[in-house]
């Protein structure tokens, strides 16, 4: 039986149903070689104008953003971190919860082994501070792939909480802090400790108490717990790529609230103003 031209199987992918494809997600992995020129291009043509790609809603980038990073493809991480080092709130417009969710392991399954994209969506002042925080934590992963030593990305992350690296109130910094406790914050206390006490990190994210009592965890513990993150977030079935975020939970009540839950609560009203900016839209195109 002759397989359906692949152009037909972007169109599905790129038809909105509401529902998550996973039967043309596993057509598309079957057809990896052929796909991938698609997916790739997908991205271009995004990236080229993602303005009228957004006013066009399109579903396939997704999809393509997923697949790409599920075939570990290089050619798709400039891409992607092209995409989400766009300004203002674009890559949230964009991917919304992919984010948080996907982009850290995004980055780190498409690098090819060379973290300069990633550091480059850290340093990037431009860029969105969700996607920088997300880089953050792709340079975690990194680490407990062994792309990175534990020592190395601890003196980068020291090196960025000077309070120079974003505008003020920027959640970078609460980002930057983040990645710390998950690395185990021992040798990092007193640095947290001082961007605590310049207001750098976000009030609402933790309180100290809780990172004290981190520092003084077990370290295997702790890292344990981000291998597992990360291994739960790069698996093996590409449907867990798609659905693993409806796992849940915290280790004890006052723990920070994740990289996607946070985001995801300070935009809900900015949402809210989106899409009745969007519905305007449409009333004035209809009416012209």
């Amino acid at each position: 039986m002759t397989p359906r031209p692949i152009e037909e199987l972007i169109e599905d992918l790129d038809d909105y149903t509401g529902f998550t494809k996973y039967a043309l997600v596993d057509d598309a992995v079957a057809r990896r070689e052929e796909v991938t020129p698609h997916l790739l291009a997908i991205l271009e043509r995004m990236l080229a104008d993602p303005e009228t790609w957004l006013d066009e809603e399109h579903d396939s980038h997704c999809y393509a953003l997923v697949l790409l990073t599920h075939f570990g493809e290089t050619k798709a991480h400039r891409l992607i971190v092209d995409l989400f080092s766009l300004p203002g709130e674009l890559p949230y417009e964009l991917f919304g919860d992919m984010v948080g969710e996907t982009l850290p392991a995004a980055l780190v399954k498409t690098c090819g082994g060379s973290l300069d994209g990633i550091r480059e969506l850290i340093l990037n002042r431009q860029a969105d501070d969700y996607s920088r925080w997300s880089a953050c934590t792709a340079l975690s992963y990194a680490v407990m792939a062994g792309m990175i030593s534990r020592q190395e990305a601890l003196d980068i992350f020291c090196s960025l909480l000077t309070g120079e690296e974003a505008e003020p109130e920027s959640m970078f910094w609460t980002g930057v802090v983040a990645t710390l406790i998950d690395l185990h914050p021992a040798e990092t206390l007193e640095v947290i400790e001082r961007a605590y006490a310049a207001g750098l990190v976000a009030e609402s994210y933790t309180d100290m108490e809780y990172i004290r009592d981190k520092a003084v965890s077990d370290r295997d513990t702790i890292l344990a717990e981000l291998r597992e993150e990360y291994e739960r977030r790069t698996p093996d079935n590409i449907h867990q790529y798609m659905n693993w975020w409806q796992e849940s939970g915290k280790e004890r009540p006052d723990a920070p609230a994740p990289l996607a839950a946070t985001a995801k609560r300070e935009r809900k009203q900015k949402d809210k103003r989106r899409k009745k900016s969007k519905m305007a839209k449409k009333s004035r195109k209809r009416n012209r």
